[in-house]
């Protein structure tokens, strides 16, 4: 899982290292509809946009991490 989204989900949304397993759903996580919310607003303010539509195909840890992975990079230089 990426470091800084962990460290996002344990260190300011206070979610359990423990439960943070790449196949586990979002809820089993530990994050709800709050947490998600939260996490969404951290993310902008990290310029990383997950759109409405994006949130609702994101099940498990591992397909957060793979969006969140995928925007990270795309701002990386080649």
């Amino acid at each position: 899982m990426n470091t800084d989204l962990q460290r996002l989900l344990v260190e300011n949304l206070h979610v359990n290292p423990g439960g943070l397993r790449p196949e586990s759903r979002l809820e089993e996580a530990g994050l709800d509809s709050l947490v998600i919310a939260e996490l969404g607003l951290l993310l902008a303010d990290r310029d990383v946009q997950i759109p409405d539509e994006q949130w609702a195909t994101i099940r498990t840890l591992a397909d957060l991490d793979a969006v969140v992975g995928d925007q990270l990079t795309g701002r990386r230089a080649p």
